[in-house]
Order: C-alpha cells, then sequence, then structure tokens
C-alpha cells in the first residue's frame, strides 16, 4: 500500500480504496468483528458518521468497487449521494457539491487519510496482541478459519474446472468460451 501511494494523482485511487476496503473487511473477520467492523471504527470518524451510514459507505466503496470498479451511489430518504474517492485533493469525509456530479451531494474519502488510519490500528491490534494471549489466540484461531474457507474455495474452483473441461470434451463442437 506504502508502494501505491507514491504513485500520483489519478487511477491507483479506486484500486487503494478497494485494497483498504478488503484489507479492512479482513481485519475485522480476523479480530472476530462484522465485516465493516474496522473500516466504520478505524477508515471513518465512528463520532462523526452513524452505524448505518458507515454501513452504507462501506457497501457503496467495498463491493461497488470489487465488482464494478465504482463506487456505488446510494440513495438516502430520496436523495442520491455519490462516494469520491480522493487522492489527495479532498479531505477526508469532506461533502462537497461539484457541477460534476450533478446535484448529488459527493461523501469524499481521501486514500492517504485513510491509510494512515488503517496503519495506526494494524499498530495498535499488534499491540494488543502481544500484550493480551487471549486476543492473540482468537486472532489465530479466526485466521484458521479463513484458511480453511480459502481451501474450500480452491476445492471448488477445481471441481468446476473438472466441470467444465469434462463438458467441453463431451461437447467439442459447442464454443463456451463466446
Amino acid at each position: 500500500m506504502r508502494h501505491l501511494l507514491k504513485i500520483g494523482e489519478g487511477p491507483p485511487a479506486n484500486l487503494a480504496a478497494l485494497l483498504l476496503s478488503v484489507a479492512s473487511e479482513a481485519l475485522s473477520r480476523l479480530v472476530g468483528k462484522r465485516k465493516d467492523a474496522v473500516f466504520y471504527d478505524a477508515l471513518l470518524d465512528n463520532k462523526k458518521i452513524g452505524k448505518e451510514l458507515g454501513e452504507k459507505l462501506f457497501d457503496a466503496v467495498r463491493n461497488g468497487l470489487a465488482h464494478a470498479y465504482d463506487t456505488k451511489i446510494f440513495v438516502i430518504e430520496g436523495q442520491e449521494f455519490v462516494i469520491v474517492v480522493s487522492w489527495k485533493h479532498y479531505p477526508h469525509l469532506k461533502v462537497i457539491c461539484e457541477s460534476w456530479l450533478n446535484g448529488r451531494p459527493g461523501i469524499c474519502l481521501n486514500v492517504h487519510q485513510m491509510w494512515e488510519k488503517l496503519d495506526a490500528y494494524l499498530t495498535k491490534v499488534e499491540n494488543d496482541m502481544q500484550r493480551d494471549r487471549d486476543l492473540c489466540q482468537s486472532v489465530e484461531k479466526q485466521a484458521s478459519k479463513l484458511i480453511t474457507i480459502n481451501k474450500l474455495s480452491l476445492k471448488v474452483r477445481h471441481q468446476l474446472k473438472g466441470f467444465v473441461e469434462r463438458e467441453m470434451d463431451r461437447n467439442p463442437r459447442k464454443n463456451y468460451r463466446d
């Protein structure tokens, strides 16, 4: 992440925001919390942002960028809001109204400031784990569950690959790649 943040302004902003949201989700799961907990607690100012809005911001960033490589627009009481991923230009959590937003307010998420917050949270968790053996064991247990899920996912991918290859062998005239 540190290397990515050294790149100049532009396209890496969405990539950085996606990495930050996925990293915060993984860290949330490691410490046994909701998937959006670290995003909300560490990357957003949870004293300023309510939990429900934090959930919407997490979904708009994480799922929007992961599945469409753009943040989702979300609606609250009939008003559309845009998430503006900012490299350095806009301060974190600033609400803007720019002409290019077509009359919709934009909530800015500054990736540099988010990284600083996530890095500080990681340091805190690391220090807490060094002092608290129970927390350390809990994180290790959660990590082993995540590794098991990844192994299962790998097994499913192999099964799918085998199934597709068998189907292609049975029906060689069909073009499955179209």
